[in-house]
């Protein structure tokens, strides 16, 4: 996945320079992928293409 978040002030260009958002969206994206996995099962909904 890729994504663009621009700094706004110094303690965010401080975190971005540290990868803080990098992990935080990697584990966002770790633990929503466990719970999707989890469910077992579709949800029902919408089953098109991208």
């Amino acid at each position: 996945m890729r994504a663009n978040a621009w700094a706004h002030g110094v303690a965010e260009a401080v975190a971005d320079k540290l990868g803080v958002l990098r992990r935080q969206a990697k584990g966002d994206l770790k633990r929503f992928k466990a719970y999707i996995e989890a469910r077992g099962m579709e949800s029902g909904s919408w089953r098109g293409e991208v």
